[in-house]
């Protein structure tokens, strides 16, 4: 039996619906995987948080962070860390956004670090230890909808996991920059523990001593080149691990990439059972159209 740790952080959107998905989806229980599941979420100001993850998806291990904290502690430290900086041929949305020069934030601005150091503190609530127990470390977001596939092709996607290496679901290069889809990562117990366990202290050094890793946005702009500064970060990280990047197929023959969606509506769990991935995938675009005005 194969087993694998799934690892759910961020803000805990749609916990019910992605929790019936996963288990009734992606991964029902069966005697060929053994599935964990492990949580690490910021708190919502709902009292009842705490209950909803345990009904949810039972999870071996959990916590519950205060981002107002976690943030001001990470921009406490870059700001310390710049105090005597030079911002020469530093782009202003990475003084704003990355290095957090100006006196004053605003709310992207403020909730741009929660995914990465919500990773940081998820994979250090679990341990290396306890994750090296696992065949794959599976790291995504509460509202994810994976593509349901059988469990061969899970099997085979565990011993096709290449060492020291992240499998994501694309990979895109966009006016000379690399960046990957961020909706879920894949990888070894060990490479996905050290990858992302550092991770707050790696954007730090990114904010601080190394900010020219961004110089590139003096040729671009984010809002009009589809570039979006937050899928980059996890690849400039690995400057520091030393961790390489690949596509994620589910099929040997390596022409079926896993598709990943998210949920964007309030389904209740019978509507949810009604809906096929395809279902979900042409919902999640269409939201993705109008958000972003496409």
């Amino acid at each position: 039996m194969k087993r694998i740790a799934v690892v759910l952080c961020g803000q805990a959107r749609f916990l019910e619906q992605g929790a019936w998905w996963f288990k009734n989806r992606v991964f029902p229980e069966s005697d060929e995987l053994q599935v964990d599941y492990y949580c690490y979420f910021w708190g919502d100001n709902e009292n009842n948080l705490e209950e909803r993850i345990k009904n949810t998806h039972n999870p071996v291990k959990y916590g519950i962070g205060d981002y107002n904290l976690s943030f001001h502690a990470h921009r406490h430290a870059i700001r310390m860390g710049n105090k005597n900086a030079t911002y020469e041929n530093i782009p202003n949305l990475i003084q704003n956004t990355i290095c957090y020069r100006p006196e004053e934030f605003n709310t992207f601005e403020y909730n741009f670090p929660g995914m990465y150091l919500c990773s940081a503190e998820a994979f250090r609530m679990i341990g290396e230890e306890t994750l090296a127990k696992y065949d794959m470390v599976i790291r995504t977001r509460s509202d994810i909808c994976l593509e349901p596939i059988a469990n061969r092709f899970w099997k085979t996607m565990i011993h096709e996991l290449e060492n020291n290496t992240i499998h994501c679901p694309w990979i895109d290069i966009n006016n000379g920059i690399p960046f990957v889809g961020d909706l879920a990562f894949f990888g070894k117990p060990d490479t996905m523990y050290k990858h992302f366990s550092e991770l707050d202290s790696n954007l730090v050094k990114m904010a601080t001593i190394n900010k020219y890793l961004f110089n590139e946005y003096q040729l671009v702009d984010p809002r009009n080149d589809g570039l979006p500064l937050g899928h980059i970060i996890w690849t400039r990280a690995s400057l520091y691990t030393k961790i390489n990047w690949r596509r994620l197929f589910w099929h040997s023959n390596q022409l079926h990439g896993l598709k990943t969606s998210l949920i964007r509506r309030n389904h209740s769990i019978e509507e949810l059972e009604k809906l096929s991935y395809i279902d979900i995938e042409n919902i999640y675009k269409e939201e993705e159209k109008q958000r972003h005005n496409l």
